[in-house]
């Protein structure tokens, strides 16, 4: 069975990551610094070298998925590491933005100001334009996605990546990762 990383969401720290993804897909997590409350390109890179050091000790290609935010730098390490990549997952990632008054609702109730990765999950950021045409050559397998329920990210912004495998599963942006569904798709796409 292929490794799998999974690359946890906004606002969900290491401890928190490690219960609740681990306890769905047995693996290892990687939590998003500060909980992604950072620019994209920033956050990026700041958990880029902890998942290349990963992957190099696996003796075979990954299973790289992410959720949410998760998912947008799952899929920049595959295309600037496809050597190491066999399967990359995005689970309700917001690649053609986040629905806007759903996401200022959420992050203002979280954490009362706006921060500074809002600005990229908007319709149209550059950063996720310049992801969805990188994807569009990409050697890695790529597999999206959706909430059927899901009221912050839509099926057609997390679909917005091209070409790629598109799923819908019950439920919503959280959610989804609880379905039978999307755990029975990361055990075929580990094993193939």
């Amino acid at each position: 069975m292929r490794p799998l990383l999974v690359l946890a969401g906004t606002f969900a720290p290491q401890r928190v990551s490690n219960v609740y993804y681990a306890s769905l897909y047995p693996t290892r997590v990687i939590a998003l610094p500060g909980g992604g409350s950072d620019r994209l390109h920033k956050t990026y890179a700041s958990i880029q070298a902890s998942i290349y050091e990963w992957a190099l000790q696996q003796d075979e290609g990954i299973v790289l998925a992410g959720h949410s935010q998760g998912a947008i730098h799952a899929l920049s390490f595959a295309l600037d590491h496809p050597h190491l990549v066999h399967e990359v997952v995005g689970i309700a990632g917001p690649f053609d933005g986040a629905n806007g008054p759903a996401i200022t609702t959420r992050i203002r109730s979280h954490v009362k100001r706006v921060i500074p990765v809002g600005v990229d999950f908007q319709r149209g950021s550059s950063y996720l334009l310049a992801l969805q045409e990188r994807a569009t050559t990409s050697s890695v397998s790529i597999t999206l996605v959706a909430g059927s329920a899901d009221m912050l990210v839509t099926q057609e912004s997390a679909h917005a990546i091209n070409p790629a495998d598109k799923v819908v599963h019950e439920g919503g942006h959280t959610t989804v990762l609880h379905q039978r569904d999307t755990k029975h798709l990361l055990r075929v796409l580990r094993e193939r």
